[in-house]
């Protein structure tokens, strides 16, 4: 380093700087997984997501511009960019509560960038000023960052994510007042903080109401759209936040939501013998009426309505593994009007991630439940890129080899385009055990309700139902005598009704390969841990990714173009030659 530099101090650093810097790193980690957890309550992953590029970019930003400004000016503005950053946080805090006329995203994502602008700004000044001691300044910046994740965590347990948001102001506001030493305006900032703090955790005064901010998730919609639904009851920790929604229109069920979408149905338990006659005739209870299992799995029962069938269905042993700790409670919540499911004798509701519960057990079931994620199709555009493990290849075969011998993997789906990849699926996982095209397509059948169709939706909520063994040419009579007198649809059955391209290749007259390649609307090649895209059926790249990567290239050619027409830009500062 230059003798001549005077941007850099050799004396020691004050040990209130890396308490300092440290402070700062767990605020802005923290941030960023709050924010990811309120956002998702308000948008779809892929906007979520972007978060952490803001803070990558935002920080970036806040440094580059540092390295712009006189050293002189700026190491005496270091508590007031921790105090703007605070500032920031507080004001994105409350402008997420407030009601909106219009999809205000685009502002949050400015505050969003702003808060880490300042954030980066501070590390960069920092580094700069006390260089030679560098190695110690990263040390406590990755030993806050390491501690903000656990800090986040432990909030989104305690609290909920606004006032662990406005936790997040109040320790940015102290890290200024550890930069600044004055002793005043430092307990003055910490109690206009820590008040704005405590009346929100003892009134909520301060919450998000996603009725107020027009978005496009199915939560939203539903309190928008139809009048007389309101929000009766919402639990919130680490993993999401559910809502359970009321319309007094419609009292005989509710909708329960996790982060504004994933919305399922919770009934109320049927009293009379015409209110189970009415759940009986639901096209998901089939499977229960044809196999009658004596034992079950299900595999994210939501609201409960799965367990209602296997309660109605008399199964004696109901296992149902949610992943969300907050729906098992609103189902406690609201034992009384679905008939306490989940508290019956025969049901074990175990809160844990589905294929993971069932790679650990050693127990085999005659019948393995996969419900509805969703119960909006027009939601799926949503998780087009979305990873999920539980409709791949070796997912399947993870649910095949615990079924008993005559066991049922039970799918309940949303359309076309869902049932025709769950098939490709099912038909891959069997044919990699060794089970050849035309014996395997031979293990499912497929039904529909005509009362879920439309013109618009003419495979609305289709049901798939694989065997473990072939079914046999006696079991599809008794499946297809059972679809007519329930007046449902027999979309294929094996033996009995071997039609269409699943009948094609039943009778050798195509592979499972033409089908993928003759569907032309989409790409249905079979999900895979490796790209577990369930629903994404776009041919080619996803046009959300096309986007991505037009304005990824729009900016770099851009600044590319900035950087050579000004060449003092790539000039190298003077402290970092020698």
């Amino acid at each position: 380093m230059s003798k001549k530099d005077s941007n850099t101090r050799n004396e020691s650093a004050p040990s209130r700087i890396f308490w300092g810097i440290a402070l700062v790193s767990l605020a802005g980690f923290a941030l960023q997984i709050i924010l990811t957890r309120l956002f998702s309550v308000l948008f779809f992953y892929n906007f979520v997501f972007i978060i952490i590029s803001l803070a990558i970019l935002g920080i970036g930003l806040g440094a580059s511009f540092i390295q712009r400004i006189s050293q002189k000016n700026i190491s005496r503005q270091i508590h007031n960019l921790a105090w703007s950053a605070s500032g920031g946080v507080l004001l994105l805090t409350v402008l997420i509560t407030l009601p909106w006329a219009f999809d205000p995203r685009l502002i949050f994502i400015f505050l969003a960038l702003l808060v880490y602008g300042f954030i980066g700004a501070i590390s960069a000044s920092l580094f700069r000023t006390w260089s030679s001691q560098s190695g110690t300044l990263y040390a406590a910046d990755l030993s806050g960052g390491g501690f903000g994740a656990l800090t986040a965590l432990g909030l989104l347990t305690l609290m909920s994510g606004i006032n662990a948001l406005l936790l997040v102001a109040l320790l940015l506001g102290i890290a200024g007042g550890i930069f600044a030493q004055k002793k005043r305006l430092n307990i003055a900032v910490a109690i206009f903080l820590s008040l704005f703090l405590g009346q929100n955790l003892l009134l909520n005064s301060f919450q998000i109401n996603p009725a107020d901010i027009p978005t496009p998730k199915p939560l939203t919609r539903q309190l928008i759209k139809f009048e007389n639904t309101e929000i009766v009851h919402t639990e919130e920790d680490a993993l999401g936040r559910v809502d359970v929604l009321e319309n007094t229109n419609k009292p005989d069920q509710k909708l329960v939501f996790m982060d504004g979408a994933a919305g399922s149905m919770m009934l109320r338990y049927p009293e009379t013998q015409a209110d189970k006659i009415r759940i009986r005739s639901d096209l998901g209870y089939f499977p229960f009426l044809f196999a009658m299992p004596e034992n079950i799995l299900i595999i994210g029962p939501g609201g409960g309505k799965d367990i209602l069938f296997a309660h109605l269905a008399k199964t004696q042993r109901i296992e149902a593994v949610e992943i969300s700790g907050g729906v098992a409670k609103a189902l406690e919540e609201f034992s009384a009007y679905n008939g306490n499911l989940a508290s019956l004798p025969e049901v074990n509701l175990v809160v844990d991630e589905g294929r993971s519960y069932l790679r650990r057990s050693d127990k085999a079931y005659e019948m393995i439940y996969l419900s509805e994620v969703t119960s909006l199709s027009t939601e799926l555009a949503g998780y087009m890129l979305a990873e999920n493990y539980i409709y791949t290849t070796e997912a399947v075969k993870d649910y095949l080899g615990h079924l008993t011998d005559d066991g049922w993997l039970v799918f309940k789906l949303y359309d076309e385009f869902t049932l025709t990849r769950a098939f490709t699926t099912v038909m891959q996982a069997l044919v990699d055990n060794g089970i050849s095209e035309e014996d395997a397509a031979r293990h499912v059948a497929v039904f529909l309700d005509p009362q879920a169709l439309s013109q618009n939706e003419p495979f609305r909520s289709p049901l798939l139902m694989v065997s473990r063994n072939l079914i046999t040419a006696k079991e599809g009579s008794e499946l297809l005598k059972l679809t007519q007198d329930m007046n449902f649809i027999p979309v294929f059955i094996p033996h009995a009704l071997e039609q269409g391209a699943l009948g094609a290749i039943t009778q050798g007259k195509i592979t499972l390969n033409n089908l993928i390649i003759g569907f032309e609307r989409g790409d249905m090649r079979p999900t895979s841990d490796n790209a577990p895209f369930f629903y994404e059926f776009s041919l080619g790249l996803p046009a959300l990714l096309n986007s991505l990567l037009t304005g990824v290239a729009a900016f770099l050619l851009l600044a590319l173009f900035y950087l050579f027409s000004n060449r003092k830009a790539l000039a190298m500062p003077a402290y970092w030659q020698e």
